[in-house]
């Protein structure tokens, strides 16, 4: 069973919020992931995902373990998602990719959304991107 299911997006927010603990580029990653809706529901994430508390009061990421597991196959996604997780590691860890190979593989939304992040990261909370063509 998916341990993530049993919240409501507002929920799951504030919790991965707890989880990034007021540090805005974990925050930023975190919303990312969220914004975006791939990862999180998805069964074979379920091992990235930290629950803390009993009863759970803030849920983290493990982001080195599921990049290192989409890098060495044991993790797979759509080429768009894959893209998403990359450069959410990248915002919150040290995790090195190229960026311009993982534009390449974002809809206009989710350049907006990794736009944002940035953004969010570099605390400029409350900064929204608008592509135009």
């Amino acid at each position: 069973m998916d341990p993530l299911a049993r919240f409501e997006p507002d929920q799951l927010e504030e919790l991965l919020m707890r989880g990034a603990s007021g540090v805005y580029i974990h925050e930023a990653s975190a919303r990312l992931l969220l914004r975006h809706g791939y990862w999180l529901p998805r069964p074979e994430f379920v091992p990235f995902v930290a629950l803390y508390g009993d009863p759970v009061d803030a849920i983290g990421i493990r982001w080195k373990e599921a990049v290192e597991a989409l890098d060495a196959g044991r993790l797979a996604g759509p080429p768009e998602a894959e893209s998403v997780l990359r450069i959410g590691a990248s915002i919150c860890t040290f995790y090195k990719m190229c960026l311009r190979e993982e534009i390449e593989n974002l809809t206009q939304d989710s350049v907006e959304m990794v736009a944002e992040a940035v953004m969010y990261a570099a605390s400029f909370l409350s900064s929204r991107a608008e592509a135009r063509i």
